[in-house]
């Protein structure tokens, strides 16, 4: 099982699941291209280019097909793996994930657009910063490593909409019910990918893996593991 982090990660997101996950799976975590320990290159950073670092990661592995599990833009690169690489993908989990920049909702667009910056992280959310500058192996690409995910985040669409409709393996699409994500969006990706279920928790914003583990573990199983 693939576990793919979110956005200005790794962090704690999977802190509440990994436990659980790991009785009954092998776990592979990998750090996206320019964040925890992985190094970075000149270029910009892509949801595709990331598919591609997963797909080469798992054929150093020598992993023919998997399951794969991805929070907010971990899922994004996971849509990107079944679309690019349908042969490694088993199932796929998304949490959290849009597929355009319209998916995001008002609140988290204005965000990104006014205030995502450097500045606006070291002051506002520190830990970020700390893991990255302790974990990276160049930590003073920092602002480099902020500026690139804000045009990451704004740059429509995040997988080309017929190659997203040309997903076939079985996805679960999870959200919380005031997810950064819009209620809208999550309904015309299950509509748009002929073999998803969409599952919406109650009570829970985007951070729904840490909010209710007990109820996403639970659900995230019954849909891996056939009986």
């Amino acid at each position: 099982m693939v576990i793919l982090h979110g956005g200005l990660g790794p962090g704690g997101h999977y802190q509440h699941n990994i436990p659980e996950f790991q009785k009954h799976f092998r776990l592979i975590t990998i750090h996206t291209r320019g964040h925890g320990k992985s190094s970075d290159n000149d270029t910009p950073f892509s949801y595709s280019s990331f598919a591609d670092d997963v797909n080469n990661v798992l054929e150093h592995l020598h992993v023919k097909s998997t399951n794969v599990i991805g929070f907010s833009d971990g899922g994004v690169i996971g849509y990107q793996v079944a679309a690019k690489y349908p042969e490694k993908v088993k199932k796929l989990i998304t949490v959290g994930s849009n597929y355009k920049v319209e998916g995001l909702t008002a609140g988290t667009l204005d965000w990104t657009k006014n205030s995502l910056s450097p500045k606006y992280v070291s002051e506002n959310m520190p830990d970020i910063k700390k893991t990255f500058t302790t974990l990276n192996p160049n930590p003073e690409n920092f602002d480099n490593y902020i500026n690139k995910t804000q045009k990451m985040w704004l740059r429509d669409p995040y997988v080309n909409e017929e190659l997203f409709k040309s997903i076939q393996s079985p996805i679960l699409i999870l959200a919380g019910d005031n997810d950064a994500i819009t209620l809208e969006h999550l309904i015309e990706m299950h509509t748009l990918l002929e073999n998803s279920q969409l599952c919406i928790i109650p009570d829970a914003t985007h951070f729904v893996l840490s909010e209710k583990p007990e109820i996403v573990n639970k659900i995230c199983l019954d849909f891996l593991i056939e009986e």
